[in-house]
């Protein structure tokens, strides 16, 4: 009960937000200045892509891996003032009491139809790479 209402007094307002609440932020850092932008994002389930992914924990990695934006994707920086090279990278700011993880089974485009491969996952999911 003291969980529930220390999450309910902060932004969780509902009793499934206080059990499966959590936030993600994801951080963008420019290449020039080193400035970041920090965009946090609430969530209830996380949705994991398992093309090319024995485990869980190589899901977990690909959602949290640094990703690089330049090109027609490049990030226009407050402090730069214009477009530049960046880099965008998930971490999951506040844990959940209980995660719910979508695995996202189901690919379309070329190949339209229900992934078959076969996804490892332990007993206890440690996430703890993957938070702030």
């Amino acid at each position: 009960k003291q969980w529930y209402q220390r999450r309910v007094r902060g932004k969780d307002t509902t009793p499934v937000h206080a059990v499966f609440g959590g936030r993600l932020v994801s951080t963008v850092t420019c290449s020039q200045c080193n400035s970041q932008s920090n965009t946090p994002e609430t969530f209830l389930a996380l949705s994991l892509d398992v093309r090319h992914s024995e485990s869980v924990q190589q899901s977990f990695g690909k959602l949290c891996k640094k990703e690089i934006l330049s090109g027609a994707n490049s990030y226009k920086c407050e402090k730069c003032k214009r477009p530049v090279i960046a880099t965008k990278q998930f971490r999951i700011q506040d844990t959940p009491n209980v995660l719910v993880l979508h695995l996202k089974r189901f690919q379309f485009g070329n190949f339209i139809g229900k992934l078959k491969n076969i996804i490892r996952y332990p007993d206890k999911l440690d996430i703890s790479q993957w938070t702030q």
